[in-house]
């Protein structure tokens, strides 16, 4: 008769207190989390967690549905949305995020709201900013930024985006006069 061996399970969100190492991780901080998480300091590895509000997060190969934070780290994972003071994504993606800084490496952002945004070999649908960095093999579809600099592609400026939104209104209304006959 074979012997089952018995499978090794792995710790996957760490949240650190502060001023208090040996105590234990709140009972909303397990592996397969779905709930949300409220401490000082964040580590999630390999994880997910529905949302999480603390000082520092960094996440490493896990999930997060949303973040407060006024800092987050993100490598090779992803974040529905984030706000905080500063955001840093490597091989990563994030669905929106409203930042002080943003730097997005590698990665993908589906809309960002920042004072200063560097995009190095990223993409962005919208990027919305005072300060725009693109960097090479970077591109977003419509940035709205008060400078841009660098290397990288945006499809729309707020010129064109201005236009393509008139355009866009102009055929509506006479599609939907049309149909009104």
């Amino acid at each position: 008769m074979a012997e089952e061996t018995p499978k090794r399970s792995r710790r996957r969100a760490t949240p650190v207190m502060d001023g208090a190492p040996d105590q234990a991780a709140p009972a909303s901080a397990g592996p397969d989390d779905k709930g949300s998480v409220d401490v000082d300091e964040l580590n999630l590895e390999q994880g997910r967690i529905g949302t999480a509000t603390a000082r520092a997060v960094t996440v490493r190969q896990g999930a997060i549905g949303r973040v407060t934070a006024e800092n987050v780290l993100l490598t090779m994972g992803a974040i529905g949305g984030a706000r905080t003071r500063e955001l840093s994504v490597e091989l990563g993606a994030i669905g929106g995020a409203v930042a002080g800084e943003a730097r997005v490496r590698q990665s993908y952002v589906q809309g960002i709201m920042a004072r200063e945004v560097a995009l190095e070999q990223s993409g962005a649908r919208t990027v919305i900013a005072n300060h725009v960095t693109m960097g090479p093999q970077s591109g977003a579809l419509v940035v709205l930024a008060r400078t841009v600099d660098g290397d990288g592609r945006a499809l729309l400026d707020w010129r064109g985006a201005l236009a393509f939104g008139a355009a866009f209104a102009l055929v509506s209304a006479l599609i939907r006069g049309r149909r009104s006959r």
